[in-house]
């Protein structure tokens, strides 16, 4: 068992015990009991508090060391780290962060087998909506335009702001595949753009 997973366990025992200690303390009108009751529930709701921030600040740690290969060009560097923290992290949001970046870098190299293979061993969860423009692009690569559109649909739906020039690549790319525009010129990072592009520009 995990840290992380006794930490919940006994930050809800503190809850259970606080709620249990301030009712009963006011059902038999005993102010010691409602007191110590109300004393697990500070703890509980600080414990709370220190437990978001401290996970917080990691998942933000994680981002920057994303940055810092993406900065870099350092695509290798990036799928060793994070191919590294997926081996040593318990299930959860980190873990799932780790793959989604790990997928990007596995996009940005091109390494298209390795990233299909994270959709069937991480269940992402969290970053459910940033995997689903990756799969999307898998799906008009493998010509399964059908798929793509309902897939499509689900993603111009969220509400991310962050995917916002995700949503505009797509759209661009659908114009094309849909023959709304003879020509299309976008400039992305990702190598499967191009080769989608030229697939269907045949």
């Amino acid at each position: 068992m995990g840290i992380k997973r006794i930490v919940k366990i006994i930050i809800a025992a503190c809850a259970v015990i606080a709620i249990t200690l301030i009712m009963l303390g006011i059902t038999i009108s005993t102010p010691a009991i409602t007191v110590t009751g109300l004393g697990f529930l500070i703890v509980t709701i600080i414990s709370i508090i220190v437990y978001v921030f401290y996970s917080s600040r990691k998942i933000r740690g994680y981002g920057k060391g994303f940055e810092s290969f993406y900065q870099a060009g350092d695509y290798d560097g990036g799928i060793k780290h994070f191919e590294e923290k997926l081996d040593t992290l318990p299930e959860g949001v980190e873990k799932e962060q780790s793959a989604y970046y790990l997928m990007t870098f596995y996009f940005l190299k091109n390494d298209i087998d390795k990233a299909r293979d994270l959709f069937g061993e991480i269940e992402f969860n969290k970053y459910e909506e940033y995997v689903l423009y990756y799969d999307i692009l898998l799906d008009l690569y493998d010509g399964v335009v059908g798929e793509a559109k309902e897939k499509y649909e689900r993603f111009m739906a969220t509400k991310q702001p962050d995917l916002t020039i995700r949503k505009l690549t797509l759209k661009q790319l659908f114009d094309f595949v849909d023959d709304k525009v003879d020509t299309i010129n976008l400039e992305s990072d990702y190598p499967i753009i191009k080769d989608i592009v030229d697939r269907y520009a045949e």
